[in-house]
């Protein structure tokens, strides 16, 4: 497949707006209290949190901006299937150029990746795509979510521990990769309607906006707001709130990424963890306390 790339113009280059330093002593509170701050420090976590105005979705830079904090937000690590945003992203980036038409069959198996996180869906669409066409798309200037410093990446498919490596990620030397900057950089560009294009952008949100998978940040929040899981297959809902997510696990990497909207606080959240044994219970852990934070934060500022 060709490598054009697509996209709206005028992307501003810092969609997660300035450093918050109030933001980053709570969340490095958090995260000391977690146990998070040590694998930050050693390489076996990246984390940010990035504080969304109301108005965020405008399509430019008016207006007030994000704010973020994060501890070692920059570092690419193993990503599992969160790099299945990458795929996603490349679909639609694709389809923008005319290169791929989003038919209901196509349509349905991103819904499957992304929804149910199924490995062979994944697996098909990166064939249909291509590893080079993925690379181009997240490698674009009006997207950049994979740059020189690092960021999301697809370089195998999904058919098992034996699949066949394209090319690792530089930084990572993974396969499937991302830092918790890029992702929340895909969320952010999302929300505001300058992933790929407007439309692009509209449609993504719609097929991350249902979970079929109770674990890490959404288990967390539903059981604080108590909800039971739902039987399998079943999307997740949670009352009062709206998430877009994509989680992922793979040996002892564990990870989550949200856009979160709940009364007063928009925000996104994205974390990374080397952590087999405790990975799942961190991330749990640290949704319920970062709402909190959110919420408090909203609350202040009304």
């Amino acid at each position: 497949m060709a490598t054009a790339h697509a996209g709206v113009t005028g992307v501003t280059p810092d969609p997660l707006g300035p450093a918050d330093p109030e933001l980053g002593r709570a969340l490095r509170a958090i995260a000391d209290d977690l146990g998070i701050t040590p694998l930050a420090k050693t390489g076996r976590a990246s984390l940010i949190l990035v504080d969304l105005p109301d108005s965020a979705r405008t399509g430019g830079t008016a207006g007030p901006r994000p704010t973020h904090a994060g501890l070692a937000a920059d570092s690419t690590l193993g990503a599992a299937s969160i790099a299945k945003l990458g795929i996603l992203t490349a679909a639609y980036d694709a389809a923008a150029t005319g290169e791929l038409g989003i038919t209901p069959d196509v349509r349905r198996t991103l819904e499957r990746m992304i929804r149910n996180s199924n490995n062979p869906e994944a697996t098909r669409m990166i064939r249909v795509l291509g590893f080079e066409r993925i690379a181009a798309a997240l490698e674009n200037p009006r997207i950049g979510l994979h740059t020189k410093a690092g960021g999301l990446w697809v370089g195998k498919d999904y058919s098992g521990s034996k699949a066949k490596l394209w090319r690792a990620e530089p930084h990572s030397g993974q396969g499937h990769a991302a830092s918790a900057t890029s992702v929340a950089r895909f969320y952010a560009l999302l929300d505001r309607g300058e992933l790929v294009s407007p439309e692009a952008s509209a449609a993504m949100r719609e097929i991350l906006s249902v979970t079929l998978r109770s674990s890490k940040f959404v288990a967390g929040l539903g059981a604080a707001a108590g909800v039971k899981a739902p039987a399998e297959g079943k999307p997740v809902v949670i009352p009062g709130y709206r998430i877009l997510r994509k989680s992922g696990s793979y040996g002892d990497w564990q990870g989550d990424s949200a856009l979160i909207e709940a009364a007063g606080r928009r925000y996104i959240l994205v974390c990374i963890l080397r952590d087999w044994e405790g990975g799942e219970a961190k991330l749990r852990k640290l949704a319920v306390r970062v709402d909190r934070l959110m919420a408090e934060r909203g609350t202040k500022s009304d």
